[in-house]
C-alpha cells in the first residue's frame, strides 16, 4: 500500500521530481514487481539528466540511449524492468553484455517463439520450470521440474485419458494448478467437487493483503471460471487453457446425457479451436497438434452413440479438421494439410450438406487455394458454388475477385513490359511493309525463305498478343463482376468500392466493362459509392469515353438517395468555367444538367440541392474575401475580426440552418430511407459565431466557429487556395487506413492515421476541418517566431532555432556543411520527450501515450514515404495534446514533388529528426518503431494493387495538376506515369536499388537515410532539420 501511495504522490509532485531518489524508488518498485511504474521512473530519471551525447545519438544506426550511460546499476535496473514487462523489442536494444544474460536471452527466445532455443538457454542455468514451459510448447510433457509446473502441463495438454501422465491425483491440493487439476479431474470422473472451498480460500488470501499479487488475482479468476463451467457449462471469463481442458474432460466422462450431446460437443469444439488458434499464434504448433489429437482420441470414445447423420456434429468435426490443416501449414507440413483438405472436400461432394457444413467446406477450398496456387481459381470457384445460398457467399466472391484482379494486374504488367512492346513493334513493322504474292515471286530463294520465316514469326506473335489481350479482358471482367456481386450480396469490406473505381479509371475506354457495371447498378447499393464519389466525380467530363455515362448514372443515383452527403462532391464544379476534357461544354453547365436530371428522377432532392448550392455560394464568399474588406470584417485585435451583417453567412443565418455543417461526420442511412431527406436527422448549422480569426499562412486563412444542432462546436478553416488535390490525397490516406485496419499488428493498440475533412469549394478556395486539441510541432518546440517554445523552456542556454537557421543558411553550400549541421545540433539539444512527461505524468497514461506516438510516427513515416509526401516542416505536422498522435497537414507536395521541383530538393524519405525520436531514445529507434514501420510497409506492399490503383486515379484525374502536364506530341502524361512508376517500385521494395529488398531491409535503409546527417545538412533551412 505504501508503494502505491508513493507512486501516486510522486506523480502528483512532478515539478519536484528531482528531489526524489528515483533509482532507489524504482528498485523498490521492481522488488514489488511493479514493473510498469518502475520503468516509468527509470526513464524519467535518465531523461531528466543532462547528457551531451543526446545531441547526436539519433544519428547512430542502432541501440538504446541506455548504451551510453555510465551507471551500470541503472542499466541493470532498466533491463530488469524490461524483462518484467516482457518488452523484448526494447530489451533487444540494450547493451550487449546485458541482453546476452541468460534471463534476457530466454525472454527474447520466448517472445520470438523459439522454444528450442529457450529450452536450451534455460538448461544452461538449470531453470527447470521455465525450461518445462518451452518443452510443453514443443508438445512434450516436462520432467525434472516442480510439481506445480507438471500439473499445469497436464491441464494444458488435456491428457485426462493418458495412462502415461506425469502426475497422480493429489492427496491434498495445496498449489494453484494442483487445485485446478483436481477440480477438472473430479468432474471428469463424476466425483463431488469442492471448487467453492478453493475459491473461498483464495478470496480470503486476497482480502488479507494490502498489496494484491497479480498471481493471486489470476488464481481467483481461474476458480471463478471453473465454478461457472461446472455449474453452467459456459462462462463469460475468457481463458482458453481452462475452457479447453474442462470441455475435453467433460466429453470424456463415462456417463453423458445423450440429449445434450450436441451442445456438449459444440462447446468443446469451440473451446478446442480457440485454444488451438491461440497456441498457433504463439508458435506452439506441436502443442496445438497434441491438443487436436487429444480431442480426436476423446471424441472417438465418447460419441459412439451419436448418429453420423447429425449435420451439426459433422460441421463441428470439419472445424477441427480445418484448424488442424492450418496448424500443419504453419508447421511447414503443407502436403499433409493439402491431403486432409482434399479428402474433406471430396467427401462433401458425396452427400447433400447443410448450410453450416457448406461454410466450413468453403473455408477448406479457400485454404486449398493457398496451398495449390496453380488450382487457386478452381478452388475459389468451388468455394463460391458451395456457399451460393448462405451469408458466406459474399466473402468467397471477394476472395475470387481479388485473385482475378491479381491475374489481371499481372497480365497488365506484362503488356507494359519491354518484352511485350517488342512483340507489338515487330508485328506493326511487319504489317507496315507487306510483300504481295507477285512481288514475292521475284525474290530470290533465300529472300523468299526469309520472307516466309518473317510471316510465320508474325503470325505466332500476333496469336500470342491476341491471347494475352483476351486473358487480360477476361480477368478484368471476371474480377469486376465478382466485386460487384460481393457488394450486392452484402460484403462489408470497405476497400471493395476503391478497388472497383481504380479498375474503372484504369480502363476508361473499355466499353464491355462499363456496360457490365451499368447493368449491375440497379442491384448495387448506392451508399457503397459515397466514399469514392470524390474520385469518380471528375470523370463526368471525360465526355467521349464510356466511363462518362457510367459515372453520370452512379452520380444521379447516389445524389438521389443521399442528397445532403453526395451533392457536396459536385458543387465544386459549379465555379469551374473550364471545358470538358474532350469537348467544348463548360464543366459548370454539365453539373447543372446533372442536377436537373437528379431533380427530375428524384423530385425530393430538388429543394435540397438548391439549398446546398445557395449555402455553397455563402461559403465561397468567405473563402475568397479578404480581411481588408471592411464591409465584411472589422478588425479587433491579435488577428481577431468580427464579421458584419453584410457577409452572407451571417446575413442569411436563418437559411443556413437548413444545411449540414460541411466538416461534421454525418449519419448514413440505408438507401431509400426517408431520413436521408430530413435535415433534422443530420448535424446542421445551429449558429455561426460572428468572431473569427486569421490563421498563419500565405493565403491568410480564416477560422470560423460553427455550432451544430447537436450542440457541439466545430471550427472550420476557409483557405483561399484550390484544395482539390489535398482532398484527393486524403482519399489515399483513407484507403491506407482501411488496409492497416484490416491487417492490424495488434487489435488492442491499433489506431488509424488521424485524417481530417478537406472540402474544395471552387478552384479559388475551400474548407479544411480544424484539428481540435492539436498544436503544431513548431509552436510547441520553438514557438511561432523560432525563439521560444519547449527549447527555450527546457534548454535556455542553447542557441535559438532562428540562430541555428542563420548559421545553417550562411554555410549550407560550403564543403563542410555536414560538420556545420552537427555543430548546430550540439548547441541545440532535443527536448520533445518533455511533452510526454508534462502531459502524461503517471505511468499508465505515459506508456499508453508513448505507444500511440510510436505507432503514429512509424505509420506516418511509411505512408509519407510511399505516397512521396514532402515539405514536412514543423508547421505541417501537428501533435494531439490529449493522445500524443501526429497529424500531417498541407498535402500539396505529393508523389515526390518536393524532391524534383523545389529549388532545394529534399533528400530524405520522411521526417525522423532528433526531436521526433527524442521520446523513444531509451526504447531505441530500431525497437518498436522499426517493428511497426516494417509491419506497415509489409501491409502496403501486400496491398500494392489497390494503392497503385487509387493513386493512378488521382494522378490521371481530369482536373488534377498531374493530368494538366502532358506531352505535346502524343498526349501522354509523363509526369503522372513517372509518379506511378516510382510508387510501384517502392511497393516492390526496389526503390533506389537494383535488388528487391525485404520490408525489414527497406525500412532499415529508409531510417538510415532519414537520420543521415549528410542528407539533413542539405535540406532547406526553413525545414529546420536540427529540431
Amino acid at each position: 500500500m505504501f508503494l502505491f501511495a508513493a507512486v501516486n504522490l510522486t506523480e502528483m509532485l512532478y515539478k519536484y521530481i528531482h528531489q526524489f531518489d528515483l533509482k532507489l524508488f524504482s528498485t523498490c518498485l521492481l522488488r514489488a514487481k511493479m514493473f510498469k511504474e518502475a520503468y516509468f521512473f527509470l526513464k524519467l530519471l535518465i531523461d531528466s539528466v543532462e547528457n551531451e551525447n543526446r545531441a547526436t545519438f539519433a544519428f547512430k544506426k542502432s541501440g538504446s540511449f541506455v548504451n551510453i550511460i555510465e551507471d551500470e546499476e541503472l542499466k541493470t535496473l532498466i533491463t530488469e524492468a524490461l524483462i518484467g514487462l516482457k518488452n523484448y523489442k526494447s530489451l533487444s536494444q540494450m547493451p550487449l553484455h546485458l541482453r546476452t544474460k541468460s534471463n534476457a536471452r530466454a525472454l527474447i527466445a520466448e517472445c520470438k517463439h523459439d522454444w528450442g532455443a529457450m529450452a536450451s538457454i534455460c538448461n544452461t542455468f538449470e531453470d527447470k520450470d521455465t525450461q518445462a514451459k518451452a518443452l510443453l510448447a514443443l508438445g512434450s510433457l516436462p520432467s525434472g521440474c516442480s510439481k506445480e509446473v507438471k500439473y499445469e502441463a497436464v491441464v494444458q495438454l488435456s491428457s485426462w485419458n493418458d495412462p502415461g501422465s506425469a502426475v497422480s491425483f493429489p492427496k491434498k491440493a495445496t498449489s494453484h494448478w494442483e487445485q485446478l487439476y483436481s477440480v477438472i479431474k473430479k468432474h471428469k470422473d463424476g466425483r463431488n467437487l469442492k471448487t467453492l472451498n478453493f475459491l473461498s480460500s483464495s478470496l480470503e488470501a486476497v482480502a488479507s493483503k494490502t498489496i494484491i499479487d497479480p498471481f493471486q488475482l489470476t488464481c481467483c479468476r481461474h476458480l471463478f471460471l471453473l465454478e461457472n463451467l461446472v455449474q453452467n457449462r459456459s462462462c463469460f471469463i475468457p481463458d482458453g487453457i481452462l475452457r479447453c481442458s474442462f470441455h475435453l474432460a467433460n466429453i470424456s466422462r463415462d456417463e453423458i446425457d445423450t440429449n445434450n450431446d450436441e451442445e456438449t460437443f459444440e462447446n468443446c469444439v469451440t473451446a478446442v479451436v480457440d485454444q488451438s488458434k491461440n497456441l498457433r499464434k504463439k508458435g506452439a504448433l506441436l502443442l496445438s497438434l497434441k491438443l487436436l489429437d487429444a480431442f480426436d482420441t476423446t471424441t472417438k470414445k465418447s460419441f459412439t452413440k451419436v448418429k453420423a447423420k447429425n449435420s451439426t456434429l459433422s460441421s463441428l468435426s470439419l472445424e477441427i479438421a480445418i484448424e488442424r490443416a492450418k496448424t500443419l501449414v504453419t508447421n511447414n507440413d503443407s502436403d499433409m494439410a493439402a491431403f486432409l483438405l482434399t479428402e474433406l472436400t471430396q467427401n462433401s461432394k458425396k452427400k447433400k450438406i447443410s448450410e453450416r457444413i457448406a461454410k466450413n467446406v468453403s473455408r477448406a477450398y479457400k485454404l486449398l487455394g493457398k496451398l495449390e496456387p496453380e488450382n487457386c481459381l478452381i478452388h475459389l470457384s468451388a468455394a463460391c458454388d458451395v456457399t451460393s445460398k448462405n451469408d458466406f457467399y459474399h466473402k468467397n466472391l471477394l476472395k475470387l475477385a481479388i485473385f482475378s484482379e491479381n491475374d489481371y494486374q499481372t497480365t497488365q504488367d506484362y503488356m507494359e513490359s519491354s518484352a511485350f512492346k517488342l512483340k507489338q513493334e515487330f508485328v506493326d513493322d511487319c504489317s507496315s511493309s507487306p510483300v504481295d504474292e507477285k512481288a514475292s515471286k521475284k525474290l530470290s530463294r533465300e529472300e523468299q525463305l526469309q520472307h516466309h520465316v518473317l510471316k510465320m514469326e508474325k503470325n505466332v506473335e500476333e496469336n500470342e498478343i491476341k491471347l494475352v489481350k483476351e486473358r487480360r479482358i477476361k480477368a478484368l471482367t471476371f474480377c469486376i463482376e465478382n466485386y460487384l456481386k460481393a457488394v450486392i450480396y452484402g460484403s462489408k469490406d470497405k476497400t471493395t468500392p476503391y478497388r472497383i473505381v481504380a479498375l474503372m479509371i484504369q480502363n476508361t475506354d473499355e466499353k464491355h466493362l462499363m456496360k457490365l457495371i451499368m447493368n449491375n447498378l440497379n442491384s448495387f447499393p448506392t451508399n457503397a459509392w459515397l466514399p469514392v464519389l470524390n474520385v469518380l466525380s471528375s470523370h463526368l467530363f471525360s465526355d467521349k469515353l464510356p466511363i462518362c455515362e457510367v459515372v453520370e448514372e452512379i452520380s444521379i443515383r447516389t445524389i438521389g438517395d443521399y442528397p445532403y452527403i453526395a451533392t457536396r462532391h459536385f458543387l465544386f464544379y459549379l465555379s469551374d468555367t473550364s471545358t470538358n476534357v474532350h469537348g467544348k461544354e463548360k464543366r459548370f453547365e454539365k453539373i447543372k444538367k446533372l442536377f436537373e436530371k437528379c431533380t427530375t428522377r428524384y423530385p425530393k432532392t430538388g429543394k435540397i440541392i438548391q439549398n446546398l448550392i445557395k449555402a455553397d455560394k455563402c461559403f465561397i464568399e468567405v473563402g475568397v474575401s479578404e480581411f481588408q474588406c471592411t464591409s465584411f470584417y472589422l478588425y479587433l485585435s491579435n488577428n481577431k475580426y468580427e464579421m458584419t451583417n453584410e457577409i452572407k453567412v451571417i446575413k442569411h443565418m436563418e437559411f443556413m440552418k437548413k444545411v449540414p455543417i460541411p466538416t461534421a461526420p454525418q449519419p448514413i442511412f440505408p438507401p431509400g430511407d426517408a431520413r436521408n431527406y430530413d435535415i433534422n436527422e443530420f448535424i446542421s448549422i445551429k449558429s455561426i459565431d460572428k468572431f473569427c480569426f486569421e490563421a498563419g499562412g500565405l493565403s491568410k486563412p480564416k477560422v470560423l466557429t460553427f455550432y451544430g444542432s447537436n450542440n457541439q462546436k466545430y471550427k472550420l478553416i476557409f483557405k483561399g487556395e484550390d484544395l482539390r488535390q489535398d482532398s484527393l490525397v486524403q482519399q489515399l490516406f483513407s484507403i491506407q487506413n482501411l488496409i492497416m485496419e484490416q491487417n492490424q499488428r495488434s487489435s488492442s493498440t491499433f489506431s488509424p492515421l488521424r485524417t481530417y475533412s478537406v472540402i474544395p469549394l471552387s478552384p479559388k478556395c475551400g474548407i479544411i476541418e480544424w484539428c481540435e486539441g492539436t498544436v503544431s510541432l513548431c509552436s510547441y518546440l520553438v514557438g511561432d517566431k523560432k525563439d521560444g517554445g519547449a527549447h527555450a523552456q527546457y534548454r535556455p542556454k542553447d542557441i535559438l532555432a532562428s540562430k541555428g537557421q542563420q548559421i545553417m543558411k550562411s554555410r549550407q553550400n560550403g564543403y563542410n556543411s555536414t560538420e556545420v549541421f552537427l555543430d548546430i545540433c550540439r548547441n541545440i539539444q532535443p527536448v520533445f520527450r518533455h511533452f510526454f512527461y508534462s502531459k502524461f505524468n503517471n505511468s499508465k497514461d505515459f506508456h499508453e501515450a508513448i505507444d500511440r506516438y510510436t505507432q503514429s510516427l512509424a505509420q506516418w513515416s511509411i505512408v509519407c514515404y510511399v505516397v512521396g509526401l514532402g515539405d514536412r516542416h514543423l508547421n505541417n505536422i501537428l501533435i494531439d495534446e490529449k493522445r500524443g498522435e501526429l497529424v500531417h497537414i498541407d498535402l500539396g507536395q505529393i508523389f515526390e514533388f518536393s524532391k524534383r521541383s523545389l529549388p532545394i530538393p529534399e533528400r530524405i524519405p520522411f521526417r525522423l529528426t532528433r526531436d521526433l525520436v527524442d521520446p523513444l531514445l531509451i526504447d531505441g529507434v530500431y525497437g518498436h518503431l522499426k517493428d511497426i514501420a516494417v509491419h506497415t510497409m509489409k501491409q502496403m506492399r501486400e496491398n500494392a494493387r489497390v494503392i497503385v490503383g487509387i493513386a493512378s486515379s488521382l494522378v490521371h484525374d481530369p482536373v488534377s495538376t498531374f493530368a494538366a502536364v502532358s506531352s505535346q506530341t502524343n498526349n501522354r502524361h509523363f509526369v503522372a506515369e513517372a509518379a506511378i512508376s516510382r510508387l510501384k517500385e517502392k511497393l516492390a521494395g526496389r526503390d533506389s536499388s537494383l535488388f528487391v529488398l525485404s520490408p525489414e531491409q527497406q525500412v532499415c535503409n529508409l531510417i538510415q537515410d532519414a537520420t543521415n546527417p549528410e542528407n539533413l545538412s542539405k535540406v532547406f533551412v526553413g525545414w529546420m532539420p536540427f529540431i
